[in-house]
């Protein structure tokens, strides 16, 4: 795998986790 490849990897990931827990953290937390 490129260098650049992998770091936009990282990135697309980081990405993805941060929208899922901004979008279902809300659902569980109180209120």
């Amino acid at each position: 795998m490129e260098p650049l490849e992998q770091v936009l990897g990282i990135l697309w990931v980081f990405g993805f986790v941060h929208i899922q827990l901004v979008v279902i953290a809300p659902k569980f937390s109180p209120g």
